[in-house]
């Protein structure tokens, strides 16, 4: 995947925001009030079947094999009214759908499930999850808000995952995906990580997002996966956790470090901006010692904004292993680093000399403290963060 030009269907993807799910011509609506009508209408769904939940609370637990819509006629489940939505509570995940196609959920609300939120697996393709709410999943143990394995081709859009276990979103063995204007964000305890791409998991895009309080690693591009979960099977040599994962024009606050690339290659962060990270920035890790994989490498950070705070600035806010990762390989360009409390002492240590860096010029976010992370007029760092993220254009234009 181009690390500057996104691939056609992630400019599709993005370019039906705000318009909802087209009709087709023999839609079917099915109209649902409690959880027994509700599973029954799953079911039994087809191509361009809309499901309609009506306001209120139905039970969670609900498992689907094989949910099959087609391309322009997808099977939509769906708040009968979004200003209303409807409640999917507790249970095992709230939904989980194994081998699903062209499935889509919209203006939904999944809360306090005991294992995983919502969970998508089993080679599922073409699935849209759009103004879906998770929250309060059991925080107790490897717990996900939104837990996807083995799928593909996937939009996760405007979405809010609200106080997790694990992972706000955790990916294994996945492939096209785009995360996109969407909230992670802890009100209690720190989580693991917000998003977390791993076990093998390529051209993935995490673009303008929020990551408040959003994990110890806001993104974890890559990580540590047993080996059984490589479902498209491990090779004998130059395996990743990930690779071609693209993380632009986001916002994380809070969090111990905003990426974190582990065992993973090719992958970019670039035009973000990270505020009062808690240790570091960035991190370059290695969490396997098995000699089939590559060493993290070959990535690149630019045109970040980063503004943090002298008392939380460890190991010059970059942790690095230059033993086992090959930290080395990685390119570092065009990134503000500014302390904001001592404006004069900032400073960073990079594994490798940065082209173009801007160090101790203060980039004039508006108003932070009220949670407003753009820049003001007189800015001069207009070119960097999360609001200089150019529009993705596909490949060939």
């Amino acid at each position: 995947m181009s690390r500057i030009l996104l691939p056609v269907w992630t400019v599709l993807a993005l370019s039906l925001v705000g318009r909802g799910a087209r009709a087709a011509e023999d839609e079917k609506v099915v109209r649902v009030a409690d959880r027994a009508a509700l599973v029954a209408a799953i079911k039994g769904a087809g191509p361009a079947t809309r499901i309609l939940l009506a306001p209120g609370s139905y039970p969670g637990g609900m498992y689907f094999k094989g949910v099959k819509g087609a391309k322009d006629r997808p099977v939509v489940i769906a708040a009968a009214d979004p200003k209303k939505p409807p409640v999917i509570q507790a249970g095992y995940s709230a939904f989980q759908f194994s081998g699903a196609e062209y499935l889509e959920l919209r203006n939904i609300v999944c809360r306090g499930a005991r294992q995983n939120g919502i969970n998508i697996d089993g080679g599922s393709k073409f699935f849209k999850l759009v103004n879906v709410t998770v929250k309060d999943v059991d925080p107790k143990g490897n717990h996900d808000g939104i837990k996807l394995s083995g799928i593909s081709d996937f939009l996760v859009e405007g979405c809010t995952v609200e106080n997790w276990g694990d992972c706000g979103i955790d990916m294994v063995a996945c492939t096209r995906g785009l995360i996109h204007k969407s909230v992670f964000r802890s009100t209690g305890k720190l989580p693991a990580v917000g998003v977390q791409t791993k076990g093998g998991t390529i051209d993935v895009v995490i673009r303008s997002n929020l990551f408040d309080r959003g994990g110890r690693r806001g993104v974890n591009a890559g990580g540590s996966t047993s080996l059984k979960c490589f479902w498209l099977g491990l090779p004998e040599k130059d395996a990743y956790e990930a690779k071609d994962i693209v993380i632009e024009g986001n916002v994380f606050v809070g969090c111990n470090a905003a990426v974190a690339f582990v065992t993973s290659e090719d992958c970019l962060a670039r035009f973000n901006t990270v505020y009062h990270p808690m240790r570091w920035a960035f991190r370059i890790l290695q969490e396997t010692g098995n000699k089939r994989f590559i060493k993290c490498r070959r990535s690149r950070v630019e045109d970040n904004i980063i503004v943090y705070r002298s008392g939380q600035w460890v190991e010059g806010g970059m942790n690095f292993l230059t033993k086992s990762a090959d930290p080395y390989s990685f390119k570092f360009a065009r990134n503000w680093w500014y302390c904001s409390d001592k404006p004069k002492t900032s400073r960073r240590r990079l594994p490798v000399e940065e082209t173009d860096p801007v160090i101790g010029t203060d980039p004039m976010l508006a108003a932070p403290a009220k949670g407003d992370y753009s820049l003001k007029d007189a800015s001069p760092a207009k070119a960097a963060g999360h609001t200089a993220m150019p529009e993705p254009k596909a490949k060939g234009e």
